[in-house]
C-alpha cells in the first residue's frame, strides 16, 4: 500500500510539472520566443553598430584597440588618410568588440544556470528556452549588423577612394602637364650630382623632415599632415611655392622654383683652351647686360661667379685655366611674368672631353637639350698652315724671326693643340653609350676667339654673322668629317662666330648669341635674337 502511495504521488508530480511546463511553455516561453526572435536580431545589429560607432567617435573597450595607423607604416612620415588604412583597422577593432560583448551574454547566461545549478537546470527547461533563442537572436543579429555594417563602410570607403582617386589624379595630371608644357624639373647643380627629376624632396618647416613623395596619394590629396603634426600642400605646383626643395639624390637645397620653373641645361664642351670659360664668362655677362635684361644669379653661388665673370670681361682680364674638379652650375633665373625659367651652364675642364673615362661624371651631359661646342680655330690644321706660311713669308721678307707670341705649331699663344673632332667624337660617344637621343638635341657650333681670327690673314674671307656661311669657311677649312658627324648626330646645328673679349649682347659676334638661339627653342622669354 505505501508504494501504491508513493507511485500514485510521483505520477501526480509529474502530471503536474508537465501541466505547469505546457503553462509556462504557452503563456511565457511562446510568446517570449516569438518577442526574442524578432527583437533579438535587432538587439544585435544595433549593438554591433553601436560598437561601430563608437571605436569610429574614438572610444575603445581596451588599451591599443584600435591599432592606430601613424608615420612609422608608411614611407614618408606622415599620417595617411582615413580611408586608406585606418577605416580597415577600425572595422576590425568593432568587429573584436561585438564578439566579444556576444561572448559575454553567452558566458553570462551560462554562469547562471548550468555552472550554478547543473543539470537541475534541465528542470525549467520551458524558461531556458527564451534565453536560448534570445541569445541566438542576438548573435544572429550581431552578425548580420556587423555584415551590414562593413558593407555599408566598404561602400562609403570605395566612394571616397573613387572620389579621393580621381581627385589624386587631375592633380597628378596638372603637375605632370605644367612640366611637359614649360619643361619644368628640378636640376641639382651640386658637383658630381647633377640629379635631375620632375619630383623633388621637401623639406617640412616644422621638423624638417623630408617627403621624398608629396604628390597626391595615401597620405593626403589636398594636404598631407607630417608626423610632427605640421599641415603640407600637395603637388609640385603648390608644394614648390611653400616649401623647401630638396635633391633626391644628395640632400642638398635645390632653387626655390625647382620642378616648377623652366629649367634648361646648357653643356658646354670642346678641347682644352678652347675658349670655353671665356665664352660662358662673356656670355652669362651678355645675357644680364642687356638692357631690360631679366636675368639675374639664381643662389649665392652664382652670384659670386657672376661677378667674377663680370670683373673678368669688363676689365679685360686674361681668363684662369678652368681646374680639373667636377663643375658646379652656374645658373641664372630668367624672370617672365608670372612665370620663371633656371637656365644652368656648365663649364669643364677640357681635358674631360679628350678622353672617355674622363667624362664618365659629367652626368649633366645626359640631361641637355642644346649643348656648345666650342672650337678654336687656331686648332684647325688648315688655319695653322695658314699662320705658318704666313709667317714664313713675313720672316723671309724681314730677314728672319717668326711672328712673334705665336705658339711653335703656328696659332697664337694659348691656342688648343688637341685634334678638332677628338673631343666632339669623345663627347657624342659618351652620350650615346647613356641611352641619350642626339636627334632631339640642338647644337650650337661656335668657332671662338673671332677678335684673334678676323685681326689676320687667317680669317680673310670669314663671315661674321650668318651659320650657312661660318658653315661654308670651316668646310673650306677642311672640317668636312666634323661638320657632316654634327649635322648626322644633332636635330639642328647652328654655326656662331664668338669673340668672348666683351659682353656686348648686341655685336655681331657677341658670346650670348649661342645662348639666345638654345634658348629660343625653350618657353623661356629671353628677349634676344632667335
Amino acid at each position: 500500500m505505501p508504494v501504491l502511495v508513493m507511485v500514485v504521488a510521483y505520477l501526480a508530480a509529474f502530471i503536474l510539472y508537465l501541466w505547469g511546463c505546457v503553462t509556462v511553455l504557452v503563456w511565457i516561453a511562446v510568446p517570449a520566443c516569438y518577442l526574442f526572435g524578432v527583437g533579438g536580431p535587432l538587439l544585435g545589429a544595433g549593438l554591433a553598430v553601436t560598437l561601430t560607432g563608437r571605436v569610429l567617435a574614438g572610444h575603445e573597450d581596451r588599451p591599443g584597440s584600435p591599432v592606430l595607423v601613424g608615420p612609422a607604416d608608411t614611407g614618408d612620415r606622415g599620417w595617411p588618410t582615413y580611408c586608406a588604412i585606418q577605416v580597415y583597422r577600425d572595422l576590425q577593432a568593432a568587429d573584436r568588440w561585438t564578439v566579444r560583448v556576444v561572448y559575454r551574454l553567452w558566458t553570462w547566461s551560462y554562469e547562471r544556470t548550468f555552472a550554478r545549478y547543473g543539470v537541475r537546470t534541465l528542470w525549467a527547461w520551458p524558461l531556458l528556452l527564451p534565453v536560448l533563442v534570445l541569445l541566438l537572436a542576438v548573435t544572429l543579429g550581431a552578425a548580420a549588423g556587423t555584415l551590414l555594417t562593413a558593407l555599408a563602410a566598404a561602400l562609403l570607403t570605395l566612394l571616397a577612394l573613387a572620389l579621393g582617386l580621381v581627385t589624386a589624379g587631375t592633380l597628378r595630371a596638372a603637375d605632370r602637364l605644367w612640366q611637359r608644357v614649360f619643361h619644368a624639373a628640378a636640376s641639382c647643380p651640386r658637383p658630381g650630382c647633377y640629379h635631375v627629376t620632375r619630383l623633388p624632396a621637401y623639406r617640412c618647416p616644422g621638423c624638417d623632415r623630408l617627403h621624398r613623395d608629396l604628390r597626391p596619394g595615401r597620405l593626403g590629396v589636398l594636404w598631407r599632415h607630417c608626423a610632427c603634426g605640421t599641415t603640407l600642400p600637395t603637388t609640385v605646383l603648390r608644394a614648390t611655392r611653400r616649401l623647401e626643395p630638396v635633391c633626391q639624390r644628395c640632400d642638398s637645397p635645390l632653387h626655390g622654383d625647382a620642378a616648377l620653373a623652366t629649367d634648361v641645361r646648357i653643356p658646354v664642351f670642346g678641347a682644352p683652351r678652347a675658349g670655353k670659360t671665356r665664352f660662358i664668362m662673356a656670355g652669362i655677362v651678355g645675357l644680364s647686360a642687356r638692357p631690360g635684361s631679366r636675368f639675374a644669379p639664381a643662389d649665392p653661388e652664382s652670384d659670386r661667379a657672376y661677378a667674377e665673370y663680370e670683373a673678368t670681361i669688363g676689365g679685360g682680364a686674361s681668363t684662369a685655366q678652368t681646374g680639373k674638379a667636377l663643375p658646379a652650375a652656374v645658373t641664372l633665373r630668367v624672370a617672365g611674368g608670372r612665370r620663371t625659367a633656371l637656365l644652368h651652364v656648365f663649364d669643364a675642364a677640357g681635358e674631360r672631353f679628350t678622353e672617355r673615362a674622363q667624362n664618365e661624371e659629367l652626368a649633366y651631359l645626359d640631361h641637355a637639350r642644346g649643348l656648345v661646342f666650342v672650337l678654336d680655330p687656331f686648332a684647325i690644321p688648315e688655319v695653322r698652315a695658314r699662320l705658318r706660311g704666313t709667317a714664313a713669308a713675313g720672316g723671309s721678307a724681314s730677314g728672319g724671326g717668326g711672328a712673334s707670341g705665336g705658339s711653335a705649331s703656328g696659332g697664337p699663344a694659348g691656342s688648343a693643340s688637341h685634334d678638332p673632332d677628338e673631343s666632339y667624337h669623345v663627347t657624342v660617344r659618351r652620350l650615346r653609350d647613356y641611352g641619350v637621343d642626339l636627334r632631339r638635341q640642338r647644337l650650337a657650333f661656335v668657332l671662338s676667339k673671332a677678335d684673334l681670327l678676323l685681326a689676320g690673314p687667317a680669317g680673310a674671307g670669314l663671315p661674321v654673322a650668318g651659320s650657312d656661311a661660318i658653315r661654308s669657311w670651316l668646310l673650306d677649312a677642311g672640317l668636312d668629317n666634323l661638320l657632316l658627324a654634327a649635322s648626322r648626330d644633332f636635330a639642328d646645328v647652328r654655326y656662331f662666330l664668338v669673340s668672348s673679349m666683351a659682353a656686348d649682347p648686341d655685336g655681331e659676334v657677341a658670346a650670348s648669341a649661342p645662348l639666345d638661339w638654345l634658348l629660343a627653342a625653350e618657353p623661356v622669354p629671353t628677349g634676344g635674337a632667335t
